[in-house]
C-alpha cells in the first residue's frame, strides 16, 4: 500500500512539474516576443536555427489559445 502512494505521489510531482514547465515556456516565449518588437536592428536575424522554429510554434500556439 505504501509503494502505491509513493508511485501516486510521484505521477502527480511529474504533472505538476510538466504543467510548470509549459508555464515557463509560455512566460519566456511572451518576454522573448516583447523584447523582438524593441530590437533596433530589422536586417539581423533576432533567433535562428531550431530555436527560431520553436519560439514560432510557441507564438501561434500561445496567439491561438487567446483568440479562443
Amino acid at each position: 500500500m505504501e509503494a502505491h502512494k509513493k508511485r501516486k505521489f510521484a505521477g502527480e510531482l511529474r504533472l505538476k512539474l510538466l504543467e510548470f514547465g509549459e508555464l515557463l515556456e509560455k512566460e519566456q516565449t511572451k518576454i522573448m516576443l516583447k523584447n523582438a518588437k524593441y530590437q533596433h536592428f530589422p536586417r539581423t536575424p533576432l533567433y535562428s536555427g531550431p530555436i527560431s522554429e520553436r519560439l514560432k510554434a510557441t507564438a501561434r500556439r500561445l496567439e491561438e489559445e487567446e483568440n479562443r
